[in-house]
């Protein structure tokens, strides 16, 4: 079960960074303003999405530790 866990961890993160790095490459290549708006939004739902992640697992941790 453990196992099972880790590895939706490892991919809810790598799904998260590969998010990220998408936002930045079409930041990058972006042929307008509009669309660099969307490199950006996608950016920042990559950091959000890292964010929600840390965040659930620290008040995992701590509910698994006041036992």
């Amino acid at each position: 079960m453990v196992n099972k866990i880790r590895f939706l961890i490892i991919v809810a993160y790598s799904s998260s960074i590969i998010t990220i790095i998408i936002g930045i490459a079409i930041l990058l290549t972006a042929p307008s303003p509009d669309t660099a708006l969307v490199g950006v939004a996608v950016i920042i739902v990559g950091f959000i999405s890292i964010w929600i992640f840390r965040k659930s697992g620290r008040e995992a941790r701590i509910k698994r530790n006041s036992k």
